[in-house]
């Protein structure tokens, strides 16, 4: 009776969410559809069809009126993509993002574009990390700004550390290692959520190559 509930809540939905799109699209108003498209993929989501969300999310590109929505539009699509495991969409959409002609209007130092900066850089390191291109995932992880780290539906913050982490202790040279990482105020900061890897860290670059190997068979 629950799932019968739902799917007919879900389908109403769907139903209402359509017809406001058809009535946006016939009074062809941008800003409108382009909302309209973007809840017709939320609730697409919300409903686990990753495949119609993705669709919807991609359509409301044409209905963008400012660089601010063209970069909304990439994160929505980045999202679903990561989902999808589809990760050179990811790594496009995160170009298309970081491209986008009036992206400092989003690039400013407020909480929110650092978020999305960091969101961005997130989303690039797991698209390279799962294509086991180490070296640049480790630079994008690296990249990402602790204080605006808040995304639980793609990685958490000890998330960043364990894989931007090991991957700089797999493909860095050691004075890559101590400028990038165990120098890094940024990055200290996600080091301090993994203190066995730190530890691990730091006796790599201390050449205490037993002690590092032994922590390491312990994670």
């Amino acid at each position: 009776m629950w799932v019968e509930s739902k799917s007919k809540k879900a389908a109403l939905k769907l139903e209402k969410l359509d017809t406001d799109l058809k009535n946006y699209k016939s009074n062809s108003i941008k800003e409108s559809i382009r909302r309209g498209h973007d809840d017709l993929g939320d609730h697409y989501l919300d409903c686990g069809d990753l495949s119609n969300a993705l669709k919807c999310y991609s359509r409301a590109r044409d209905y963008c009126t400012s660089g601010k929505h063209v970069v909304n539009m990439c994160l929505n699509v980045i999202k679903v993509s990561v989902y999808l495991q589809n990760w050179s969409h990811v790594l496009s959409y995160v170009s298309k993002a970081e491209a986008t002609p009036d992206f400092t209007e989003v690039h400013g130092k407020d909480s929110n574009n650092q978020t999305i900066l960091t969101r961005l850089k997130c989303a690039a390191g797991l698209a390279e990390l799962a294509t086991k291109k180490y070296k640049s995932a480790a630079k994008h992880f690296l990249a990402a700004n602790f204080d605006h780290c808040d995304f639980p539906e793609l990685l958490s913050a000890s998330n960043v550390a364990m894989y931007g982490g090991l991957c700089a202790l797999a493909t860095f040279h050691r004075h890559e290692l101590q400028k990038n990482v165990i120098f890094s105020s940024s990055f200290k900061l996600f080091l301090e959520l993994e203190p066995q890897l730190r530890d691990i860290i730091f006796k790599f670059y201390e050449s205490k190559y037993a002690s590092c190997l032994k922590l390491l068979g312990d994670i």
